[in-house]
């Protein structure tokens, strides 16, 4: 029995033995992989994202479930248009950690450089969903709406992100360019006019508040407009005030 007694205690001290020793390297493991992760990101502050890409691959060989290596990577090869590669690791880290906004975010950015709209459409869904009130999320989405041409959709995202960033410059811009080509010129100049108050160095805005006027037959307020982008570097405007303006 003493013998039986002694080979048990011997077995328990050898478990704890085990399980202190793999608590020991998972830790430095876990900590390792952090390292990695922060010198990749110190290299990316430095725009160096083969050398932030490197920690990275590390970081991931080290533990291949670490989602933040996967998305930090993604950016670094999103940086470098490797915009495939970005997809992958991206996707990676949703699968990972399928509750992290911003990476759906990022997936977003890169379908759309990959001309997956309707996918970037998707992504940017998803962000709504997850953080109701973000207003860029919005704003992103009206402009894959405007660029399928589903002006009425983008209309309603560029409102919601006026409503939860009611001095959102851009926001406006972007609604006024919808109401326009949906011909409600009247209303893309009230838009625009609160994006330049919001804004006054806002050169396209001038410049698109002109087209307006002449889209409304006021020609002498379109070459006011244009002269006021024109003077804010807008080279289009040159264009229209030597076509459309007399001198």
């Amino acid at each position: 029995m003493k013998n039986r007694n002694t080979a048990v205690m011997q077995i328990k001290l050898l478990l704890m033995l085990l399980l202190s020793v793999t608590f020991y390297t998972s830790t430095m493991a876990e900590e390792l992989v952090k390292d990695y992760v922060n010198n990749g990101t110190l290299k990316m502050t430095t725009d160096d994202y083969k050398g932030a890409i490197e920690y990275f691959n590390k970081a991931i060989e080290t533990d291949p479930k670490f989602a933040l290596a996967y998305s930090k990577r993604a950016f670094a090869k999103r940086e470098l248009k490797d915009y495939q590669g970005a997809l992958q690791d991206y996707s990676t880290a949703i699968e990972l950690d399928p509750k992290n906004v911003y990476v759906y975010f990022g997936r977003a950015h890169v379908k759309s450089e990959l001309e997956d709209d309707k996918g970037a459409i998707q992504d940017y869904t998803k962000v709504t969903e997850l953080w109701p009130d973000n207003s860029k999320a919005y704003c992103a989405r009206g402009l894959i709406k405007a660029k399928l041409k589903d002006y009425q959709g983008a209309l309603q995202d560029y409102s919601k992100a006026i409503e939860l960033f009611p001095d959102y410059a851009e926001a406006f811009f972007n609604r006024g360019l919808a109401k326009s080509m949906l011909k409600d010129n009247k209303g893309a100049i009230q838009d625009y006019n609160k994006a330049t108050a919001l804004w006054p160095n806002y050169e396209g805005a001038f410049y698109h508040t002109g087209i307006a006027y002449s889209n409304l037959n006021d020609q002498i307020s379109a070459c006011i407009y244009w002269r006021m982008a024109a003077e804010l570097g807008e080279q289009s405007a040159y264009e229209s005030i030597q076509r459309y303006c007399n001198e």
